[in-house]
């Protein structure tokens, strides 16, 4: 049983990343946070992360496997599901392009994730512009504040870093996550170039906290993020750690 609440835990951690960040950008940026588009940001992520697991829990020769768990999911996935379904009905319009964005990136992602970086970045697109576009109610970037634009960016580009390190914990042999590695280093350091920028615009730190965070996760031994539930656990805590930074 206490593994099994491990793996929901693994599962359902990644939900947090979408109020956690809106809340922390709200703040740094003094943003008014679109309550509507944050529970539908929260209700979808709750149901995709509970319906993509639910399989591996009903299948006896997957780890996960566990008929409680199994059930558990399946009643949040469609308690979020309709949950979602109602937000779309009353607010859907409002909401029509940042969906039709997030959608274009969700198939195009199909195609782009034979190649490292355009993978990793696209992942990173949609999580920072989901967060802002839907959290904020502004589908265009173009028009966002300077400061939420570089905070976006940062976003994008962490995100990415640790989608290259769940390809490298899941990597086969040394020379593919040997490859890895330079992709990781170049989008630190950009991120690093981004809050910079941020520094100089607004004398906030958090930029630099966040990438601190992900550098240190970064640094960690690859045997590690391999283990079962610590490596995904470590990731995602990261990531939290970083929407945390942006509040300083």
């Amino acid at each position: 049983m206490r593994i099994a609440l491990l793996h929901l835990v693994q599962i359902w951690l990644p939900v947090l990343f979408a109020p956690c960040y809106i809340l922390a950008l709200a703040h740094g940026t003094e943003t008014a946070v679109d309550m509507p588009g944050l529970l539908a940001l929260s209700c979808g992520a709750l149901f995709v992360y509970s319906a993509e697991r639910y399989p591996d829990t009903r299948n006896p020769s997957h780890p996960r496997y566990h008929q409680g768990m199994a059930r558990i999911l399946l009643i949040v996935s469609l308690g979020s599901g309709a949950a979602l379904a109602a937000l779309l009905l009353f607010h859907g319009l409002h909401y029509a392009v940042s969906v039709a964005v997030l959608a274009a990136v969700a198939l195009s992602y199909m195609w782009l994730r034979r190649w490292v970086l355009p993978k990793s970045l696209s992942v990173g697109f949609a999580f920072a512009y989901g967060m802002v576009a839907l959290g904020f109610a502004e589908p265009n970037p173009l028009s966002w504040d300077l400061k939420l634009q570089l905070y976006a960016l940062q976003i994008l580009l962490l995100f990415a870093v640790c989608t290259v390190l769940c390809d490298m914990k899941d990597a086969h042999n040394e020379d593919l996550e040997e490859r890895l590695r330079r992709p990781t280093i170049l989008l630190l350091f950009a991120s690093l170039a981004c809050a910079l920028a941020i520094l100089r615009l607004s004398m906030s730190w958090s930029g630099i906290a966040a990438c601190i965070a992900i550098a240190l996760l970064a640094a960690v031994p690859t045997t590690v993020l391999r283990r079962p539930l610590v490596g995904p656990l470590l990731i995602d805590g990261a990531l939290l750690c970083t929407a945390l930074s942006f509040w300083w």
